[in-house]
């Protein structure tokens, strides 16, 4: 790497780190974060797995295992985002000074969604997926001659999440048939090459067998097949997405286009049949993942992810980066341009939306209570949005839940009306819970209790996506206290 090279994208690291810090202590986590943050500190490396806590999360076991780390190091929870910001940052330095991509893309993907707004900020696992394929891309070359180490990468990966488990399973299906190609290559069996091998296979065994699903687990879906199927694969193009809006036929229209070219562009661009058995697969079986099992609005990125990682391995395999490009690379190239481009403009304005607005009412609430001594009180949450609380007091603030994080069973969504029939002293919820109310209990609340609404946006690409409000609800006797103070 010429040392100008070098200036120029230290420059962009530095400048890229400066930002995600100062957006970082601004970020309110909300209840996704929380949740993690409340498993890992209460509960032993041994019960994360052991326990039946994620039979019912359904994740596996690396995030929970990194966060309870750092809360061993005695991070405090208001730097939790320090941990999204190390990973995304690791995958962003090998990417900038170990990858052979063309200057364009390193210049402008530092700041595109993903990787300037979302990831690194936001704690949760799929902040894990960029890094670990960042490392894959650089060993991906020496696969077969450095097989432990591919190896444990590819556990690692599927030891994210389910949609990673997806992505690691089609490498791990090339690998097997790179090491049969090897053997009838050399007419040798690699014992170390199938023993690694053989490890691999047994971890995608045993990762399913300890997240089985319980009995008593009420599954939250959110698929939409073919909507999301057929919109998630437009998605990186148009401004729309997940639901059909007939008034913008044309925005749809435009990103199909675009995604054909983008197809028929990166399909030349693939020199091998195994190249081009990749680049269709490793999207598509993430997106059959999303639409069938469980589909929101940031596992998008896994696409975006999946379509870097391949441009990169390609491109070292082709050795691209060793000649002049021809007309098709020229022409993918400036189709991929134009979707970096699109990512960038979501990025810095969602970046810049974040910093404007709360993310989550979670702080803000947590101070309140903290001030007026609430906890004084008994204090219940009603449903899983009440729990970005949890993690700013040291133990279970809730008298209706044995745990401090929630459980996703039938008796926690069961008891939604309870703490309004017992008139507990403050009650904490969000919007979303009061669907759960009957007429009786929204006017017994209304004339019972001093209503206060901490505000929180969730904005993805620019739109206000989702409410993480919190409304903490004070009957007036207390309320009243804390009006003369």
């Amino acid at each position: 790497m010429k040392i100008k090279e070098r200036i120029l994208y230290t420059a962009i690291f530095i400048c890229w780190i400066v930002i995600i810090i100062v957006a970082g202590l601004n970020h309110e986590a909300w209840a996704d974060e929380a949740q993690a943050w409340l498993i890992a500190r209460d509960h032993s490396f041994f019960d994360i797995i052991f326990s039946n806590v994620l039979n019912y999360e359904g994740h596996p076991f690396l995030w929970y295992y990194i966060v309870k780390f750092f809360i061993l190091l005695h991070l405090p929870y208001n730097y939790y985002f320090v941990i999204p910001l190390l990973f995304t940052g690791i995958g962003l330095y090998l990417l900038l000074f170990k990858s052979k991509l063309p200057d364009f893309i390193k210049i402008i993907l530092p700041f595109t969604f993903y990787i300037f707004s979302l990831y690194p900020i936001i704690a949760r696992n799929h902040s894990l997926v960029f890094p670990v394929l960042a490392f894959i891309a650089i060993i991906y070359k020496d696969r077969l001659q450095k097989p432990v180490i591919y190896t444990l990468l590819l556990l690692v990966l599927l030891s994210i999440s389910a949609h990673s488990y997806v992505i690691a399973g089609i490498l791990f299906l090339s690998y097997c048939f790179d090491t049969y190609k090897k053997y009838r290559k050399d007419r040798y069996i690699d014992k170390k090459l199938i023993c690694c091998v053989s490890a691999a296979f047994l971890g995608f065994i045993l990762t399913p067998l300890y997240l089985i699903s319980p009995t008593d687990l009420v599954r939250v879906t959110r698929v939409h097949v073919p909507d999301n199927f057929l919109l998630s694969i437009l998605e990186p193009f148009t401004d729309c997405y997940f639901k059909i809006n007939y008034h913008n036929l044309k925005t749809y229209m435009l990103g199909a286009f675009l995604l054909s070219m983008y197809s028929v562009g990166f399909f030349a661009f693939c020199k091998t049949l195994q190249q081009k058995i990749l680049f269709i697969t490793l999207p598509l079986s993430v997106l059959l993942v999303m639409s069938t099992v469980y589909y929101m609005h940031w596992h998008l990125s896994y696409i975006f992810f999946c379509l870097i990682f391949l441009l990169w391995i390609f491109t070292e395999e082709n050795k691209l980066y060793e000649e002049k490009p021809t007309l098709l690379d020229k022409i993918f190239y400036s189709l991929f341009l134009i979707l970096l481009l699109i990512q960038l403009k979501w990025g810095i304005l969602n970046e810049f939306l974040d910093n404007m607005y709360p993310y989550c009412g979670s702080k803000s609430a947590a101070n309140f209570i903290i001030k007026n001594n609430l906890d004084k009180y008994d204090i219940v949450g009603i449903g899983f949005k009440s729990m970005p609380l949890q993690p700013y007091f040291p133990k279970n603030i809730y008298k209706n839940y044995k745990q401090s994080y929630w459980g996703w069973t039938r008796a926690n969504y069961a008891n939604q009306r309870e703490p309004v029939n017992l008139r507990y002293p403050v009650i904490v919820m969000d919007y979303m819970e009061q669907g759960n109310f009957t007429k009786e209990d929204v006017e017994f609340i209304t004339h019972n209790y001093k209503i206060y609404i901490f505000k929180g946006m969730m904005f993805i690409k620019g739109r206000n996506q989702e409410s993480n409000n919190l409304i903490i609800c004070v009957r007036n006797d207390i309320a009243n206290s804390i009006n003369n103070q």
